[in-house]
């Protein structure tokens, strides 16, 4: 297959023969590269996607913030109203 191997063994550069490629896939099979372009930017959002999740993890999952939500615990079990005496 004349695309599948490095643009010197054909004569031409390797950024010239990706953009004969681009441009013959742009013309023969729009539909295929309409969905490649949609799959690239899916991959590039769970990257960022991933990248931020990561920073939320980092700052919320601290033993600060743990020892703090240990004596903040509501009691499920608890009155709801205040016998009396109390």
């Amino acid at each position: 297959m004349w695309n599948a191997g490095p643009g010197f063994l054909s004569g031409i550069g390797d950024e010239r023969r990706t953009g004969l490629v681009t441009d013959a896939l742009e013309k023969f099979a729009p539909d295929d590269v309409a969905t490649m372009n949609h799959a690239l930017a899916i991959g590039k959002e769970g990257e960022r996607m991933e990248r931020g999740l990561r920073k939320l993890e980092q700052a919320m999952f601290t033993a600060t913030l743990a020892e703090r939500a240990a004596y903040s615990r509501v009691d499920v079990n608890a009155p709801l109203v205040a016998e009396d005496g109390e």
